[in-house]
């Protein structure tokens, strides 16, 4: 009930902000043009992205130009974040502004804007005739922007701007500061409203003896995105004290690095131009001023450039990942905790630790396989849902090995599942018996067997499909260390060692691999040795006891397959003994091999 109602209010909302508002604009008409009022060149301020689109962009404001329009944005700004842009307009002056967001842990977005409006050779005068000219003076209008914005829920966001203003006019000059407050509706995929009141705290201008007030503002706005190439965004706003306006715009990418735009509002009609180049955007924004007057026609146009640019890791995704990993570590060590005591924990403080739990989850919390299954296993304990835990628990524990704390844990939950439980289990292992052992991954059909039989010990048909994976399991490997054997009696000493390697990969605790691969290394260096039928004592020189030392360092290496650094081994034995026939034998083979086999 609650879900529809919210739904229904959001779909009010819609229609107000797309229907009721912009009729009623229009309806009392295009007001006229309000270039004088105070702070205009902060309702003005923008990317040329936005100016493209008819300066519509309270609903869309989501780079680093959001300060400007709806610091409720920011919370879109998921990377670092610059836009810039300058303008050189008519009659000498010069626009510029700079726009900086940067995301922080559980705190929302920072952002920082700067603009500028400066325009000179403005006339000093004493009076109305030709010799009271004194000069020339200039206006210079600049504004810091220290904004924030925050996401609430996946819905709304709330932002918030403080604004230091300062005017400069000929010698006179005056500062002030404002409160602009935004907010920031994300309905569904396609659609997101916008709600910005600007100068909610209004700045006071005195300069000499004249005081300016900026009046308040409030400016609404939707965004519209049908197709994934398609944007249509409105702004509805009114100026206090001056009749409602409408803004349009609407942006088309017919491809990824290239956006066409167009816009309409009370002023002028706009078209724009936009590359996106990796992370960096260039953005070209043209202006008609339709409400130019009488005889200044020549000034009708601006053309306005601007950049836009993305850097530095998701610093947002990633902080938060990091966050959820460490309330999932937290979620983990109380599910545990409760594990352990014989008390029962309360339903409020379970309920509230499994939902944690559950958010971890889903968020990727649990990077380690081992804590991953360790917490879905204790989840399903708690949920009742005992033979999901013990699955979770068995996987726990092959990634564990000898773990008594998992054991117990594991044990609890296989005591506590219901015939029915044990039955489902024991079905679902048998399907996966019968598809592992269909590719072959008979160590994947040992695994299921021995869940099952952990809790049916008399499971006909795990026990037979136990038996015989394990017999073709065994069957490689003992043909390969018969085939060891018989290169062994024969003396090829190296092809033994080849096949022992081989077992070695495939089962490395063989105990009879291994005494098969001393004897073959043991038999292979005794071949450079004097036989016993032949007795004599030699006196060993350096380079011969050199020479032997690599030549078994070469075996080891041979023995771990380690191809290139036996021949390594086998070429330094021989620069110490050249005689050494065992040495250059097994340096010819592994060359051959070598060749056949590059690694």
């Amino acid at each position: 009930m609650t879900s529809k109602m919210s739904f229904s209010i959001q779909a009010v909302f819609i229609l107000f902000l797309t229907t009721a508002l912009p009729l009623k604009a229009l309806e009392l008409g295009l007001a006229k043009e309000d270039a004088g009022q105070a702070g205009r060149f902060l309702t003005q301020a923008a990317n040329a992205r936005s100016l493209g689109l008819g300066s519509a962009y309270v609903a869309v404001a989501d780079d680093a130009s959001a300060p400007f329009w709806n610091p409720a944005g920011l919370s879109q700004v998921e990377r670092k974040d610059v836009v810039a842009m300058y303008s050189s307009l008519e009659l000498d002056t010069n626009y510029g502004l700079f726009g900086y967001a940067q995301p922080a842990l559980n705190s929302g977005t920072f952002g920082l804007g700067i603009v500028s409006l400066r325009s000179g050779g403005f006339d000093k005068r004493s009076g109305p005739g030709i010799s009271d000219r004194q000069g020339s003076f200039s206006v210079n209008q600049s504004a810091v922007l220290l904004s924030h914005g925050i996401r609430l829920n996946p819905k709304w966001s709330l932002g918030e701007t403080l604004k230091v203003v300062r005017e400069e006019i000929d010698r006179y000059s005056g500062t002030s500061f404002g409160l602009d407050l935004g907010l920031m509706l994300r309905i569904n995929q396609k659609w997101q409203a916008g709600f910005v009141f600007r100068n909610f705290i209004t700045p006071r201008m005195k300069l000499k003896n004249s005081k300016d007030v900026y009046p308040r503002e409030i400016r609404t706005g939707v965004q519209w995105a049908p197709l994934r190439k398609w944007t249509f965004t409105s702004d509805v706003y009114l100026v206090e004290k001056n009749q409602a306006k409408l803004n349009l715009g609407a942006e088309w990418r017919p491809v990824k690095m290239i956006s066409l735009r167009t816009g309409l509002n009370d002023t002028e009609i706009t078209a724009g131009l936009g590359f996106q180049i990796g992370d960096w955007d260039l953005d070209y924004a043209f202006g008609l001023n339709t409400a130019a007057p009488q005889g200044t026609e020549e000034f009708n146009r601006s053309h306005k450039f601007g950049i836009h640019c993305r850097f530095g890791k998701n610093i947002s995704s990633e902080e938060m990942a990091l966050n959820w990993q460490r309330k999932g570590q937290d979620a983990l060590m109380a599910l545990e905790k409760y594990m352990e005591s014989d008390i029962l924990p309360a339903p409020e403080a379970i309920s509230s630790i499994l939902e944690t739990a559950k958010q971890a989850l889903e968020h990727k919390g649990y990077p380690d396989p081992l804590d991953l299954y360790r917490a879905q296993g204790y989840m399903n304990f708690f949920e009742r849902k005992y033979d999901k835990s013990t699955y979770f628990l068995s996987e726990a524990l092959l990634l564990a090995g000898s773990n008594s704390v998992l054991e117990k844990h594991y044990q609890e939950a296989k005591a506590l599942m219901t015939h029915e439980q044990t039955q489902s289990f024991a079905d679902g292992e048998m399907k996966k018996i019968k598809e592992s052992f269909g590719k072959g991954d008979y160590r994947g059909v040992l695994t299921s067997c021995e869940r099952i039989l952990s809790l049916d010990p008399n499971h006909i048909e795990a026990k037979t499909y136990q038996e015989i994976a394990q017999k073709r399991i065994r069957e490689p490997v003992d043909l390969a260390i018969r085939i060891a054997k018989a290169k062994i009696e024969r003396g090829h000493f190296l092809e033994a060692i080849k096949n022992l390697t081989e077992v070695q990969k495939y089962d490395p605790a063989n105990a009879t691999a291994a005494e098969l691969m001393k004897e073959a290394i043991r038999r292979l260096e005794g071949t450079q040795t004097n036989s016993p039928e032949e007795p004599r004592v030699v006196e060993v020189s350096e380079d011969q006891t050199k020479s032997r030392e690599f030549y078994s360092q070469g075996l080891i290496m041979y023995s771990k397959g380690d191809l290139r650094g036996a021949v390594k081994a086998w070429e330094a034995s021989l620069q110490y003994n050249g005689t050494n026939q065992a040495a250059r034998n097994a340096y010819n083979r592994a060359l051959v091999e070598l060749k056949d086999n590059p690694q």
